[in-house]
């Protein structure tokens, strides 16, 4: 068990810090972003579109390093669960429920699924979480 923890938080924290990257650090990817979060409908789409693109990456690299594992995955999954009902479920003709075979074959599906894993197992032995915990106290 202790391999898949880790295996699937650093796999995951890999993704989110790779895109989240892009979209910090690169006046491309911001603006990409920001045309994605505006044509979705969200409002403020600068400010959102850096919320989300920040949670992302630093949400990734604390991932990477297992630290405040469940914190982490909790922002990223609300990333994802916005991304997964502004663009799919809001516009889904026949409304949530008739389309949720459709949703389980999305990627944000997935990775909200891994997230919610993530967040129950917490960050494992091999994590800066596990390492404070024996160190100083109980988080």
């Amino acid at each position: 068990m202790r391999q898949l923890t880790f295996i699937t938080r650093v796999g995951l924290g890999l993704f989110f810090a790779k895109a989240g990257w892009g979209k910090v650090f690169t006046p491309e990817g911001f603006d990409g972003m920001v045309s994605v979060v505006s044509s979705s409908g969200i409002p403020f789409p600068v400010i959102n579109a850096a919320i989300a693109s920040g949670i992302e990456c630093f949400g990734g690299l604390m991932l990477i390093l297992g630290l405040a594992t469940p914190w982490a995955a909790l922002g990223l999954m609300s990333v994802m669960g916005v991304a997964l009902f502004t663009n799919f479920v809001a516009g889904a003709p026949g409304g949530l429920l008739a389309n949720v075979g459709y949703y389980m074959y999305l990627p944000e599906t997935l990775y909200i699924l891994l997230l919610w894993w993530v967040t129950a197992y917490g960050g494992g032995p091999l994590s800066v979480d596990a390492v404070l915990k024996k160190r100083c106290c109980k988080l």
